[in-house]
């Protein structure tokens, strides 16, 4: 022990010299160094769930859960299958290997969902993999009218995004909801044997869409559907209503005045 305190003594420069060269070392190694709060690894759990507005429990599963178990049981790669129902809201969890990309099991997941024929009222499916701390990020965008922030937002920022790997899900807060307003004539109805119900009726049977079948390809299945949902006041102007008793073909006889 004395000799290398007469060493160190005698040699205060090379000790200097060495120290030196042990924190430039460790500098150089911190900086090269990978920093990650957790390992690059997937979590073979993927979630699910659909909203079904004013359903219970139990019609949630007899309209949205068991038909969704017979083709989720039936996705490859798969070894348990979580399901629940809770009221207005359906969810599953399926667990994969940990040898199966979770991309490719989204994928999966997300066909055997489309072969299903939902109910009307409910919402499209959400799917979400399985994260030990999922990052969230939050921006705000002002200028310019309501109407331009909200299309520059839906158009442009939106999509670019979205085009991001990584993405997941995008949640859009502050959008103003347009609302549609049809004003009737009543001697417009009376000439066309239109009552109010009537024309409700057949409005909403012209902004409808329904699934018809499925496109297999050789990597995944697309659902077709059948209809159309109006996409502007013009559309709802130019609706045809079919007369029940006159029989008669009238444009939107008693809808003159459609405002946004």
């Amino acid at each position: 022990m004395l000799s290398v305190i007469r060493f160190s003594m005698r040699n205060t420069v090379a000790i200097f010299m060495i120290v030196a060269l042990l924190v430039a070392g460790g500098f150089y190694a911190i900086n090269g160094m990978k920093m990650e709060k957790y390992p690059d690894v997937d979590i073979p759990y993927l979630h699910m769930r659909i909203i079904y507005p004013g359903a219970s429990p139990e019609q949630v599963m007899n309209d949205i859960g068991e038909p969704l178990e017979q083709e989720l049981a039936n996705v490859k790669g798969k070894i348990n299958m979580y399901t629940g129902a809770n009221p207005n809201v359906f969810w599953s969890t399926l667990q994969f290997g940990m040898s199966v990309d979770m991309d490719d099991a989204e994928q999966l997941m997300r066909d055997a969902v489309a072969k299903v024929e939902l109910p009307d009222s409910a919402g499209e499916p959400l799917f979400q993999k399985e994260r030990m701390d999922p990052e969230v990020y939050q921006l705000a965008v002002y200028g310019g009218t309501q109407l331009q922030v909200q299309q520059y937002v839906d158009e442009t920022l939106r999509p670019a995004i979205r085009s991001v790997p990584g993405i997941e899900e995008i949640n859009i807060r502050g959008e103003a909801d347009r609302k549609l307003y049809i004003r009737l004539r009543p001697e417009a109805l009376l000439e066309n044997r239109l009552s109010y119900d009537q024309v409700k009726q057949l409005i909403a049977a012209n902004n409808l869409s329904i699934p018809i079948g499925d496109l297999d390809t050789a990597d995944q299945t697309l659902p077709i559907r059948a209809g159309k949902t109006f996409k502007s006041a013009d559309d709802v102007k130019n609706t045809p209503l079919l007369a029940q008793v006159a029989a008669s073909n009238a444009r939107t006889a008693g809808l003159p005045q459609v405002k946004c």
